[in-house]
């Protein structure tokens, strides 16, 4: 079973839901010069950042593969899969380290980038360093704007996130009747959820019809706010082209 393709075979009709998952692991695979272990973690690597992405995430860490991989083995037998069951950690930063034509650092060309205890693919790291680059100077220039050009409100279930931002968006429609925003939210669940809370809050707080009816209880998708084109993988709103609302939350 430590062939790769035994291993493609066994993770293609016993564990893995989506073929492009075990497809891209093994084109990656054929491309490096990896073999022996140093194939095997390729493989496993590639197939969950391949599913992880599928699901809703940018990177896979190194304990969730480890994770992962210790379910495939109960699945699968011991002898399936050689990753340790000690020092798992190591094993996995060694064996993908190792896979030079295929996972490099942050600064380098190769389709996986291991940074940080995470394995993802170059695309997705490379757009998110730039999201950090965009935030970093956003923060810089706005620091001592009010309200400030970024923020984040953070805590957990019932905290009382909604309600924040809810009252804020109120004080400063009051200030600025014309100020366009824009509510958004990464999955359609989400947006629903956002909506719905949105428009209760709105409903307990102390403000005259006119000041509520002009804060947006109404959110979308992440997609559809920048216009995402599917056929080329492309968004209508970009640097270029940029979005027309003064507030995006």
């Amino acid at each position: 079973m430590s062939d790769v393709r035994e291993l493609l075979r066994a993770l293609s009709e016993t564990l893995m839901r989506d073929p492009i998952d075990v497809q891209l692991a093994g084109v990656l695979t054929r491309r490096a010069t990896a073999t022996g272990e140093e194939a095997i973690a390729l493989v496993l690597g590639a197939a969950l950042t391949s599913r992880a992405v599928r699901e809703g995430h940018s990177a896979i860490t190194i304990g969730q593969l480890s994770e992962q991989t210790r379910e495939m083995r109960a699945q699968l037998g011991v002898a399936a899969l050689p990753v340790p069951p000690h020092d798992e950690h190591s094993w996995w930063v060694r064996m993908l380290g190792s896979s030079t034509d295929a996972v490099g650092e942050a600064t380098g060309l190769t389709p996986l980038v291991l940074e940080d205890g995470m394995l993802q693919f170059r695309r997705y790291y490379d757009a998110e360093s730039r999201i950090a680059e965009h935030v970093r100077r956003a923060v810089q220039v706005g620091g001592g704007s009010n309200p400030p050009a970024f923020s984040i409100i953070t805590g957990g279930p019932g905290t009382g996130k909604t309600t924040m931002v809810a009252r804020m968006l109120t004080e400063m429609v009051a200030r600025e009747p014309e100020l366009r925003v824009a509510l958004a939210a990464p999955t359609g669940k989400a947006a629903a959820r956002v909506s719905e809370t949105m428009r209760q809050r709105l409903g307990t707080l102390a403000t005259d019809d006119a000041t509520r009816a002009r804060v947006p209880a109404v959110a979308q998708t992440l997609h559809r706010l920048l216009g995402y084109r599917p056929w080329n993988d492309r968004f209508e709103r970009n640097r270029d082209n940029p979005l027309g609302e003064d507030l995006v939350i």
